[in-house]
């Protein structure tokens, strides 16, 4: 999601909610090819992004760095992501959990 969401500001300083949230129901193919799923048990996406409901969107100038003196608007965001335990199999005959 990270590498998802530089390519997107790199884009666009102000992305639309419609923009962030392709991001967040985009998931790695390579992860989906082998048959990774994300989706919560009842079916439902297992990542969501919210943008701050509140409107509580503020502009600050950037104090330093190379961007000095530059006027960035801040919008929150909400993230809610789910990880499910996923079992799989190390070298030998052990078996490891991830939690």
């Amino acid at each position: 999601m990270t590498a998802d969401f530089s390519d997107l500001f790199s884009k666009s300083a102000n992305p639309s909610t419609a923009q962030i949230n392709t991001v967040a129901a985009s998931y790695p193919s390579e992860l989906v090819s082998e048959g990774f799923s994300f989706q919560k048990p009842d079916g439902s996406a297992n990542q969501s992004i919210i943008v701050d409901p509140n409107g509580n969107t503020v502009n600050a100038t950037v104090q330093s760095g190379p961007f000095s003196g530059m006027i960035a608007t801040i919008t929150p965001l909400h993230f809610d992501v789910n990880r499910a335990a996923h079992q799989y199999r190390v070298a030998g005959n052990s078996t490891a959990h991830n939690q």
